[in-house]
């Protein structure tokens, strides 16, 4: 039982209390100070207060007073106790850290001055009691998740606050409850912070950052309150909220009658999402009327050129020559004119609208943000950019009329981010980016062009990118032309059944064109890239750049992993949510709830496992004996985990497996149908334990970066199974180039690709045909402690294999034919080949390629010729002689000359009257 708690339990015992009233006498009230921060498991009723009078610590009283002036932690008790003191003080950036548990809440009197600061730590923190103070105060929350505060305290009508900052993430709100709380100061909720309560007292404003949150929950009225909710900020109107003025993501609410709704403002095109959850019948008054504009129309009278370094505030513009107002609408309607931003700063245009008209620009100089609340450009103008490197545009932009709208940036180090919202008409149909002063060996360069990342943007004709860069993460509803020296870079996915994207190759280079950097998911109706029509399907980024007629046009940057899908009902593929574990083993990739659509594979959708660790798994044979997986095709990336588990043979007509992903054989037989490895790096192959084994049935393909397939075996690892663990491949047709690294366990059959093999100490190669590459190597790997122990090969049914190079057991083979008698035979390394082996291996060094002699030079040294050529050392050179390239002899050898890597050349006479010469290479 607490302390005060058996205190006044005490005195409410008749007898006693006659006693204690008898022997109490009345003291001063004291204060003491915190003597440290109080670190975890320490709280503020422990022996941390001290004063003159009492300078050992003691544990707080009550009637005294207790000041935190060390700014370090002050803590409640984990237990939830109330403070035993009759009252604490913050001070000096000291913090109250609530530690206490989410079932409980503490009672304390507390006072925080300007600097202090609130603190999760613990559970839930509550508070009760009084809160009074003054100046500004933080609350944090972003210590520890799932930890947010309530303050049920009273804050007395004493209080001076002028602030109350909330910092911390969404999911740990800070909750005010007691509805009699008089703050009249401002809630600034920053940094994802979340503001909740019915005791959000009178506040003067609330500001809400981007990814922060609001929600009253009591009917809230001030009529002099104002509300700002930034771009990404949250507003969870369940209550009746009356006050003076509101601005939702750059958008400020007028007065109208009735209010808003909840509905109404959720269905809003630009903040919408701001009131996601609202409820529809709540409402919303604001009491701000604008006064009403009565201006003027004012025009441009002459090209502001770069000597205007005022730019639009210049008055000698204008004609009417005075500065910008607000109620005034201005227009540059000249041909080719510029109306400028200034030259440097950054400015925000003072009329009403700005409109650029009759082929007129506007032109935006260095620095910015520049913004225009209300801009307007006519098709047949443009926006230009006259200077900097990375200037902005803010506001809203329109673009109206009929026909095509030009964004030039004036050279190509200049780049502009529109963030402004952008509506346009439909009979806008184009707009064109363009790099001005564009050098004509310069291709695809992304230090010019612009980046759209408004958060609303309703154009839905062409972009056509003749030249540097469009880039953005709202790039509209529109299809794209690229010509053959434009970028495109989509910064975030982008999907639109009814857009066609055309990039374009260069017509007098093949090897050059239009680019797209690829390092999102994009998703259109059509698509044709250098003049290629892609069918409708899935193509990968890794796919695309190595494609041999338009791989140019991806970056090479493009990620591996992104994709581009083509169709007219193509749809984003069905992301796993969740790994195959535990209870859903037993139905694997049938588990409904481990997809995004809630449903179970089928033919209309691509399927993606894209996180690490998480397993996509097959039924097991009580669910499906021979399992078929639905879908389109199925991919593995980002260290995802295909695992086998079924008891027949499953089929798979397109798993995609990406470098650094495992196929695990759990338990199963087989699996059949295209399994296409892709990206650079390794594929591991791992065998859940003994005698698991899988007959690899499927094409198999393999990228060129695929340079290993290792093969290990996870647990129960018996050396003696080593003939019924692993992995068996007998597709002929394999692509694999690069090197098989069996480790642990088993690889076997005919399908094994034009590969290389490195069998570990406890590996084992099994060859059902022959294999025959010249290029290859052979590498038999002896166990480091045992020499009679290592690696193992079986050459079986008579069959060859041949490679470059063979190492078994530390010993190099010469060129040659072994037969398996003759393998076994050897005292060292023996034991490598498999008792049952009746093949032969051949080591067959690769045959020299001479290169074909290419232009041969012919001149004259006095009375000799002189014929010269470029040589390999790997090569000797003849030259040979004819004096009648019809009738016999024939060419007779002249000379031979040794080769070098380099020009070359031999001296013969001329004393013949005529003769024929030739160089040939052996």
């Amino acid at each position: 039982m607490k302390q005060s708690r058996s205190l006044k339990h005490i005195l409410r015992i008749g007898a006693w209390s006659t006693v204690l009233a008898i022997g109490l006498t009345a003291q001063a009230e004291e204060e003491f100070f915190q003597t440290s921060s109080m670190g975890v498991g320490s709280h503020w009723n422990e022996a941390f207060w001290t004063n003159a009078a009492n300078p050992t610590a003691v544990i707080p009283s009550a009637g005294n007073t207790y000041v935190n002036s060390v700014g370090g932690n002050t803590r409640t008790p984990s237990s939830g106790d109330d403070f035993l003191g009759k009252l604490l003080t913050i001070q000096s950036g000291g913090v109250l850290q609530f530690k206490h548990g989410g079932g409980s809440s503490v009672s304390a009197n507390v006072v925080m001055e300007d600097g202090s600061k609130m603190l999760n730590g613990g559970s839930t923190g509550k508070m009760e009691g009084t809160l009074t103070g003054s100046g500004k105060i933080t609350i944090d929350t972003t210590k520890n998740s799932s930890r947010p505060i309530t303050i049920g305290s009273l804050l007395k009508p004493d209080n001076t606050f002028s602030e109350f900052e909330i910092i911390g993430t969404y999911a740990n709100n800070t909750t005010f409850t007691n509805s009699a709380n008089t703050f009249t100061g401002v809630w600034n909720v920053a940094s994802g912070g979340s503001l909740k309560g019915a005791g959000l007292g009178q506040a003067s404003a609330f500001i809400i950052s981007g990814t922060s949150g609001l929600d009253f929950d009591a009917d809230f009225v001030n009529t002099n309150a104002d509300i700002t909710i930034s771009s990404g900020g949250s507003f969870l109107l369940d209550q009746d909220v009356d006050v003076y003025t509101v601005d939702v993501w750059g958008i400020a609410l007028t007065n109208k009658p009735g209010g808003y709704t909840g509905a109404e403002l959720k269905a809003h095109a630009v903040y919408g999402t701001a009131f996601a959850g609202s409820s529809d019948t709540s409402i919303l008054t604001v009491n701000y009327t604008p006064p009403p504009i009565v201006g003027d129309t004012i025009y441009q009278i002459a090209s502001m050129g770069a000597a205007a370094s005022l730019g639009w505030n210049d008055t000698n513009y204008w004609d009417n020559g005075q500065a910008l107002v607000f109620s005034n609408d201005y227009v540059n309607a000249g041909a080719n004119w510029d109306c400028r931003t200034p030259a440097s700063g950054s400015d925000t245009f003072v009329g009403n609208s700005l409109t650029i008209t009759n082929g007129a620009k506007l032109a935006i100089k260095n620095n910015g943000p520049w913004t225009v609340d209300d801009l307007r450009i006519w098709a047949g103008s443009q926006l230009r950019l006259a200077g900097g490197w990375a200037s902005s545009l803010s506001g809203a932009l329109s673009l109206k009329g009929t026909g095509s709208i030009l964004f030039e940036a004036g050279n190509v180090d200049r780049k502009c981010t529109i963030s402004s919202l952008i509506y346009a008409d439909s009979t806008v149909t184009n707009i064109t980016v363009r790099a001005g002063s564009w050098p004509s060996n310069t291709a695809h360069a992304a230090t010019a062009g612009f980046t759209m990342n408004g958060v609303l943007n309703d154009f839905d004709g062409l972009w056509t990118i003749e030249s540097g860069l469009l880039a953005g993460n709202n790039l509209g509803g529109s299809g794209f032309l690229v010509t053959d020296f434009g970028t495109l870079d989509f910064d975030a996915d982008y999907e639109n059944n009814s857009a066609d994207l055309t990039i374009e190759a260069n017509p007098t280079n093949s090897a050059q064109g239009g680019m797209i950097l690829l390092d999102q998911n994009v998703i259109v109706g059509s698509a044709t890239i250098w003049e290629e029509t892609l069918a409708d399907g899935l193509y990968w980024g890794v796919d695309l750049k190595a494609h041999p007629i338009y791989g140019g046009a991806f970056d090479p940057t493009s990620s591996d992993g992104a994709y581009l899908i083509v169709g007219s009902t193509a749809t984003a593929p069905i992301t796993q949510i969740e790994g195959h574990v535990s209870a859903d083993l037993q139905a694997g990739w049938l588990t409904t709830n481990s997809w995004s659509n809630g449903e179970v594979p089928s033919p209309a959708y691509h399927y993606l496992n894209n996180t690490s660790g998480w397993d996509t798994r097959s039924p097991v044979n009580a669910v499906e004996p021979s399992p078929v997986f639905m879908g389109k095709s199925l991919t593995i990336t980002d260290g995802a985990n295909f695992v086998t588990k079924h008891g027949g043979t499953a089929m798979v007509s397109n798993l995609n497996m990406f470098a650094g992903t495992n196929l695990k054989l759990v338990g199963s037989h087989g699996i059949d149908g295209n399994i296409d490895f892709k990206g650079s790096g390794t594929i591991n192959m791992i065998a859940g334990s003994e005698n698991r084994k899988l007959t690899v049935h499927s094409l198999v393909t393999a990228a060129e970066g695929i340079d290993t397939m290792v093969l290990t075996v996870k647990s129960e690892w018996d050396t003696n199974t080593i003939g019924n663990t692993g992995f068996i491949f007998n597709n002929t047709s394999n692509t694999f180039t690069g090197t098989w690294d069996v480790e642990q366990g088993m690889l076997r059959g005919g399908g094994l690709g034009q590969s290389s093999f490195v069998i570990g100490e406890e590996g084992f190669l099994y060859l059902d045909t022959d294999f025959y590459n010249t290029n290859g190597t052979l590498t038999i790997e002896a166990n480091p402690t045992n020499s009679a122990v290592g690696g193992t090969i079986r050459l079986a049914l008579s069959k060859n294999m041949t490679v470059a190079e063979a190492t078994i057991w530390g010993v190099e083979l010469a060129d040659g034919t072994y037969t398996a008698a003759q393998l076994m035979a050897d005292p060292t390394y023996g034991a490598a080949i498999h008792a049952s082996s009746t093949g032969s291996l051949t080591v067959q060094s690769p045959a020299i390629v001479i290169p074909e002699i290419g232009d041969v030079t012919y001149g004259m040294s006095g009375s000799d010729l002189v014929i010269g050529w470029q040589g390999t050392n790997v090569a000797t050179y003849t030259l040979q002689a004819d004096a009648d390239l019809v009738n016999a002899p024939g060419w007779t050898n002249v000379v031979d000359i040794s080769g070098i890597d380099g020009p070359m050349s031999v001296t013969n006479d001329t004393t013949d009257p005529k003769m024929f010469y030739r160089i040939i290479g052996n």
